[in-house]
């Protein structure tokens, strides 16, 4: 019996009658995630795929297949087939990974409250936290893939350090034959005669009077020499080594955490997991790591892994993961995101740091950033984030405005509502609320937000408030839908005249992970400066 191949499989897209050119190479198939796919052959193969896929997204209907993935990215790796990869809209699997990565990147630098700096004297242990553990994974499955920048590979890393490894000098005693020996100390002589090393005679005149007059003409044959040998067995290849077991014990850990969970986390993982750790091996079987030791202590004021190449890499990598280890307590969004890589899901968080990384262009570093936890309208707890900055500016993910109004003065005045971000601004001319809504769609036609999304401004704007004390509560000054636009745009519409649409209106703002526009602001830090009346040069 022949092994089913992909490029034996037909794929229609939705009701269309003939087959969609999806077959890139002859193992590997891109699927749009948002469309209603059939797959057509013989009923052997359609059950192989379906085994290589996750079961919520398949149904048998007649003889074809059906597959629904809503806007999941990601790769599935059907055993001896191929690969079927999804994409939605013009973002693949890699799009995905840069995003998260960014994220990450963004995190990190954030001032949350239990933080351990780098170079602190510490040995890792393996997380056993299940946040932290999901966080670790996602970032070590980053740096881990080839479809990572160059500069945040962790193989480019060790190549770094293979190819001019951070040596140290050794002293030691070494005995060296007396026609070799440099000079004599008092110590060396004193050992080579207590010891009863052997000694040979001489030819009168080879040696000096003063030592013909104390020894005669005998010498010993070999001498104690002080001599000095490279050794790659310092504290900063330990470092390294141990970031790399420590490393694959996370991957494993992961592993074996999810070995009995549902069925679309666990092979997700196991994927992930396996080749994770095939490049972690490859990287640990080189000849360097059989000279070093293990890790003790954390060289701390070490310039070599603060400035060398690739061990400054390495330092970055493990102040990181370290670093975002609260950012992982949002636990359900890194499960989700290991699990089902719905990109949709990813650009909302994104979203909200990216808002953070524009915050601090024009306010520098924030004094806080903490994990939140509220009690929605289903009484389940809601976690999110709050960063603030030393002027009392914060801004904010996942808030919720229940009816009535909650105790941090959060209300709706009619339903309980819940925007992705919201931007709290005390002072100026225009105090109040400013709200941000990540929407992973767009009219693909016209590059711009949906129609939908936009209406949603208009509720968020109109019925939410945040009360601050004895007087009138803080209102939307303005409402913006983020959307993945192909270019950079800004659309604005004011609700008053002779007054700009941030203080008082609704737009939206194209938004996606890139360089910054030839001006140097992007369209959200363009708008993010005027809601702190910051000039926009440029």
């Amino acid at each position: 019996m022949n092994a089913m191949r992909l490029q034996d499989l037909a794929f229609f897209r939705g009701k269309a009658t003939a087959p969609a050119p999806v077959h890139e190479a002859h193992d590997l198939v891109i699927l749009t995630a948002e469309d209603e796919w059939f797959v057509a052959g013989a009923a052997g193969d359609l059950a192989e795929l379906a085994r290589g896929l996750p079961a919520g997204y398949l149904r048998q209907v007649g003889s074809r297949l059906r597959m629904k993935f809503v806007n999941e990215v990601g790769r599935f790796a059907i055993p001896g087939a191929g690969v079927l990869e999804l994409s939605s809209g013009k973002w693949r699997d890699r799009d995905f990974d840069a995003m998260l990565a960014d994220l990450a990147r963004i995190a990190a630098g954030l001032p949350f409250a239990e933080r351990v700096g780098p170079g602190v004297a510490i040995t890792h242990e393996r997380p056993t936290d299940e946040s932290s553990l999901y966080h670790a994974f996602i970032y070590l499955r980053q740096i881990l893939s080839p479809a990572a920048p160059r500069g945040e590979q962790l193989e480019t890393a060790i190549a770094a350090i293979l190819a001019e490894p951070h040596e140290r000098l050794l002293q030691e005693q070494r005995s060296v034959p007396i026609h070799a020996v440099r000079g004599v100390s008092g110590p060396a002589l004193q050992r080579a005669m207590t010891r009863g090393d052997t000694w040979q005679r001489v030819a009168k005149g080879a040696v000096s009077t003063d030592w013909s007059r104390a020894f005669g003409d005998f010498v010993p044959r070999s001498l104690e020499s002080p001599t000095s040998r490279p050794s790659r067995d310092t504290a900063e290849n330990r470092f390294v080594k141990h970031f790399l077991t420590h490393a694959r014990a996370i991957v494993r850990a992961m592993a074996e955490h999810t070995r009995h969970g549902d069925g679309l986390f666990r092979q997700r993982v196991t994927q992930d997991a396996g080749l994770m750790l095939q490049r972690l091996d490859a990287l640990l079987r080189a000849r360097l790591w059989r000279d070093v030791g293990e890790l003790g202590q954390v060289p701390a004021g070490s310039r070599v892994l603060q400035s060398r190449r690739g061990y400054v890499d390495i330092l970055r990598h493990d102040t990181h993961m370290r670093c975002l280890a609260e950012v992982s307590a949002l636990r359900e969004v890194w499960r989700d995101l290991i699990a089902v890589k719905q990109v949709s899901r990813l650009y909302e968080v994104w979203c909200f740091f990216a808002v953070v990384e524009a915050l601090k262009g024009w306010l520098g570093e924030p004094i806080q950033a903490r994990i939140t936890h509220e009690v929605g309208l289903t009484e389940s707890l809601r976690e999110g984030v709050e960063v603030t900055w030393a002027a009392g500016i914060r801004a904010l993910y996942n808030p919720t405005f229940p009816q009535p109004a909650g105790r941090n003065g959060h209300h709706s005045y009619s339903v309980e509502l819940r925007p992705d971000i919201c931007v709290v601004v005390p002072e100026g001319s225009a105090p109040g609320l400013y709200i941000l809504d990540a929407k992973f769609a767009r009219e693909i036609e016209r590059d711009s937000a949906k129609t939908a999304d936009l209406h949603k401004m208009h509720v968020y704007r109109d019925a939410l408030r945040m009360r601050v004390g004895p007087g009138p509560a803080w209102r939307v000054r303005s409402a913006w839908a983020l959307f993945p636009g192909e270019k950079d745009s800004i659309t604005a519409w004011a609700a008053e005249d002779d007054v700009p649409a941030v203080v008082a209106g609704v737009g939206t703002l194209s938004i996606r992970p890139g360089p910054r526009t030839a001006s140097g602001y992007s369209p959200l830090q363009t708008v993010l400066g005027a809601m702190l009346e910051r000039p926009v040069i440029g």
